[in-house]
């Protein structure tokens, strides 16, 4: 979690050659939120479910 004048952002990275799961209350707790956008993708991303990694894929999630 970084926080700034403009804001907060949560970048969670998986450097594993397997998949990671990262709980939705995970999430929440440091996302301070329940609906995301990656700024990477411009995907949304919902803290109503888990957040599933591929291996080597990391995100950059802003609160919605």
């Amino acid at each position: 979690m970084r926080s700034g004048a403009s804001g907060h952002v949560l970048v969670l990275a998986n450097v594993a050659e397997h998949t990671q799961t990262v709980a939705a209350n995970e999430l929440r707790l440091y996302g301070l939120a329940y609906d995301f956008v990656d700024l990477v993708t411009d995907q949304p991303v919902s803290a109503a479910d888990d957040l599933v990694l591929a291996p080597y894929r990391f995100v950059w999630l802003v609160p919605c």
